[in-house]
């Protein structure tokens, strides 16, 4: 059964079984309503401790806001590039194409267990709304309650604050306050991806990633393996990647591998076959290696990674890296990582409800009255909820 037939079955037992609960039993006095098509649960519990800490450190946070508000703005507006620049390629390139956006859920995907969601949610969730709430208390907004809610299948987390308060507060605060949260989460997803680069060693080489099955390898390699040489061309580091650009190899051309598998070496001779084209010879394996620490000051590879991490392509691998520590501490750190920053940036597209919708909000306001502003808003949210529903055209095409 597809895993997302068992999520939708899976949400319809939660929310047969909530429903049932809630109507039998008072929930509302243990904080629990439903509200608005949510579950939703708050308490006061955690706002003296949000309060105190928003008194002793009032200039350290602002300081914080004002970063988040240039990094917000920024980067609200190279997200929404991205997802213009992909549907570009969905139209005209439909074959590269890849999703813009894509459902982040254990079963759907590869490699996401239901405890790294859980913690890694758990941690983004954290991060995010006591940001917000912090920002609020250094500018004098009162926050109700803290506390979390499920919209259909997908979770959330709250700091609720005086909304009357908070459509009054000048447009800079405004900024700051919207700008944190988001900030906050790509935030602990660089602290994540350090700390990986710091416990993983790149090995030397290039690796077999994968076996096309029933192909010319199949059977005489397995992934992970080190391959030495393909044919006279020797593979010492990522760089001798290059001269296999010049390698022509025939279909029915019988070619030479060196390998090198449990320190020992060995030769191993592939027949080409012809299945991607009638002139050109495949060996039906697909190759890997390690990227330098340093390759990750480049941001566009960290989006990178984090992309080929939700399709599957696992940067951070055994085949590639020998870690400090467990391999489930890396997995679970590189999960929190690609989670926080992949919704950090989602959340800054500029729509209602999202907190890039509430950054454009505040900036439109600034310069027409609120009315006006409130209305160009909801037609732009509009605007920017279809760009997100025609990038997932390829998820649900392929």
């Amino acid at each position: 059964m597809h895993p997302i037939t068992w999520l939708i079955i899976g949400a319809a037992l939660f929310w047969t079984i909530f429903l049932i609960l809630y109507r039998k039993y008072d929930l509302k006095k243990r904080g629990i309503t439903f509200e608005s098509g949510m579950a939703v649960f708050r308490t006061q519990r955690g706002l003296k401790a949000i309060d105190s800490f928003a008194k002793k450190h009032p200039t350290f946070l602002l300081h914080f806001g004002n970063l988040a508000l240039v990094l917000g703005i920024s980067l609200s507006i190279f997200v929404l590039f991205n997802f213009c620049y992909n549907l570009y390629f969905i139209f005209h390139q439909p074959a590269r194409a890849i999703p813009g956006a894509t459902f982040v859920f254990p079963g759907l995907v590869p490699g996401l267990t239901i405890y790294w969601w859980l913690i890694a949610i758990g941690i983004l969730m954290f991060a995010h709304e006591i940001s917000h709430g912090l920002l609020m208390r250094v500018h004098g907004v009162p926050t109700k309650s803290v506390g979390g809610l499920l919209l259909g299948i997908f979770p959330g987390a709250f700091v609720e604050p005086d909304e009357d308060k908070l459509a009054l507060t000048p447009t800079l605060p405004r900024l700051r306050i919207y700008s944190v949260g988001p900030i906050a989460n790509i935030l602990v997803s660089l602290l994540c991806l350090l700390l990986i680069l710091a416990f993983l060693s790149p090995k030397p080489g290039v690796y077999v990633w994968a076996i096309r099955e029933n192909g010319p390898s199949h059977g005489k390699l397995q992934p992970g393996v080190r391959i030495l040489a393909i044919d006279n061309i020797y593979l010492n580091s990522v760089d001798d990647l290059e001269k296999l650009d010049s390698f022509l190899i025939k279909p029915s051309d019988n070619v030479r591998i060196l390998i090198e598998n449990d320190g020992k070496e060995r030769e191993v001779w592939v027949v080409a076959d012809n299945f991607y084209s009638e002139n050109r010879g495949n060996l039906g394996l697909s190759l890997t290696w390690a990227l330098p620490r340093r390759s990750f000051f480049n941001p566009f590879l960290i989006a990178y990674t984090v992309v080929a991490e939700l399709r599957g392509f696992t940067v951070f691998h055994p085949f590639v890296y020998q870690s400090a520590v467990s391999w489930s501490l890396i997995d679970m750190l590189k999960w929190i990582f690609v989670l926080n920053l992949g919704v950090g940036l989602f959340n800054l597209l500029p729509m209602i409800p999202l907190d890039g919708g509430g950054i454009l909000q505040a900036i439109l306001e600034k310069w027409m009255p609120k009315k006006k502003a409130r209305k160009y808003c909801k037609y732009l949210s509009v605007a920017v909820l279809a760009l997100i529903i025609l990038n997932l055209l390829p998820y649900f095409i392929r």
